[in-house]
């Protein structure tokens, strides 16, 4: 299978969360329980909470990597990137304020 012996060795080397409680960043997963690929019961949520640094966003709806939201009658947008932009912006604008750099440092 791929040069893996079976299914769970393939998916303990490609489990996108493997190392999860090693992320020093900040990071944001989003996942949806619709997924076919990454489904919502093989994912370990209590690794979230061993690493705050690291946030798990769950959906309903989404699919695999698609979270789309209709912008008119034919087109289709992902809010996904908007989602992670603003994860993202609103965490460097915490890391910057004097009061998270005091409490990161006690």
């Amino acid at each position: 299978m791929h040069g893996y012996e079976d299914l769970a060795s393939y998916w303990k080397h490609n489990d996108p969360l493997r190392a999860v409680e090693n992320i020093a960043v900040p990071v944001l997963c989003i996942n949806a329980k619709d997924d076919p690929v990454c489904t919502y019961g093989q994912i370990d949520l209590a690794l979230f909470d061993k690493n705050p640094i690291g946030l798990m966003a769950i959906t309903k709806y989404g699919s695999h990597c698609g979270f789309f939201e209709q912008t008119s009658w034919f087109q289709l947008k992902s809010w996904a990137s908007k989602a992670t932009l603003d994860y993202l912006t609103t965490t460097l604008r915490y890391l910057d304020s004097s009061s998270a750099t005091s409490s990161l440092s006690e």
